[in-house]
């Protein structure tokens, strides 16, 4: 039966290159969904009605989890 030998040093050095380079490629990916997010929030903006404006002042996005976001709108509506 044949031995084979695993040179553990450069098992490693593979591995903590995967792991860079994953970590590169979500760092990435965050960027562009930040800046979607921004972009979306500055286009619900400007098409948002005007009538005393707080609507347009109340768009928002948020993290909400790892690569999870959410564009909202939060408009409490007060009785006059």
């Amino acid at each position: 039966m044949a031995k084979a030998k695993v040179d553990m040093n450069a098992f490693n050095k593979s591995l903590n290159s995967l792991d860079k380079a994953f970590i590169e490629r979500l760092d990435k990916i965050e960027k562009a969904f930040v800046k979607s997010m921004q972009d979306m929030e500055r286009e619900a903006t400007a098409a948002a009605p005007v009538d005393t404006g707080k609507l347009k002042q109340s768009i928002e996005w948020a993290e909400v989890g790892k690569l999870s976001y959410e564009l909202r709108a939060i408009l409490i509506m007060q009785h006059m």
